[in-house]
Order: C-alpha cells, then structure tokens, then sequence
C-alpha cells in the first residue's frame, strides 16, 4: 500500500459535485456575455432563447392543434342518432380524446341521420396514419398520447368494419 493515495467515496463525490457546479456557472456566464459579445459586424447579438427554450415546444403546439382539429372533425363525422352503434362508441372515444388534447369535455355532437360508413372509415384510417407519423416528430411527452390516438382510430375502423356500407 506504500504510494497509494486513499480517497473515500465522500470526498470523490463532493468533488464531483463541485467540479460540475463549476461548469455549470461556467456555462451560464458564457451564456449571458454571449448575448452582449458583439459579432463579426461589430453589433451585439440578442439573447439567444434556444439556451432554455424547450425544442419540442413549438413542433409539439403545431402536433396537438393539429390532433384537435382532426379530432373535432371525426367526433362530427360520427355524429348519429344518439343510441346508434358503433358510432355511439366512436364519439365518446373522440370526445375523450379532446378532453385528453385540450383538458375540456366537448358537448356531444347534435344528432342526424347516420353518416356513411366507408367515409367515416377513410377519415378514421387518415388519422391513424397521420397521428403514426406525428409521433416521429413529436416529444416524449406528447408522442404516446400521439400513439394511443392512432391506436383508437384503427379500433374505429375496425368497428366500422363490422357495419353493412
């Protein structure tokens, strides 16, 4: 054991912890003086949001809007007699879904005479295939909710499949 240093688990974390503060006020006062640093052209740059703007934020806004609207659409698609099966079913799976995309329950749909069974299953299958490729795009947080959508709209397909055209 002759010239080995002995350094316990307490001291290398505290370094550790150290060191990284370190860099981190590092960073953040890089940062802050890169705002006021001028350029090339000899002008100050502005603040640069990207340092603690969330980048999935704005795909993410675009994605849900965008869920909303085909929502909003196929809950009015399904909008049938009250009791008529399955679109009874389809529009409650809708109007969770905006409750879930928007945090509000929407008013059931004001009933009609059914809608015709091969577009609704078209409309369905449209945003199942969008909501899949959303996903590829979208964050952590939204892209399972994106998933679960696409999921809902093939089960609506598949229940439609069960309908005489």
């Amino acid at each position: 054991m002759a010239g080995q240093i002995r350094v316990s688990r307490r001291f290398v974390a505290g370094a550790g912890g150290l060191v990284g503060l370190v860099g981190l006020t590092s960073i953040a006062c890089d940062a802050s003086h890169a705002s006021q640093a001028p350029d090339a052209s000899g002008s100050s740059r502005a603040p640069s949001a990207s340092l603690t703007a969330d980048p999935f934020a704005a795909v993410d806004a675009g994605l849900r809007r965008r869920a909303v609207a085909d929502e909003r659409r196929l809950l009015a698609a399904a909008a049938a007699p009250p009791a008529a099966e399955p679109f009874a079913t389809i529009r409650r799976l809708h109007r969770a879904h905006l409750r879930t995309l928007t945090g509000q329950l929407p008013a059931e749909p004001a009933g009609r005479a059914a809608p015709t069974v091969a577009a609704l299953q078209a409309a369905e299958q449209g945003v199942a295939a969008a909501r899949r490729t959303d996903c590829t795009g979208a964050s952590a947080t939204l892209a399972p909710v994106l998933a679960s959508l696409a999921a809902c709209a093939n089960v609506a397909v598949h229940l439609l499949a069960a309908q005489p055209s």
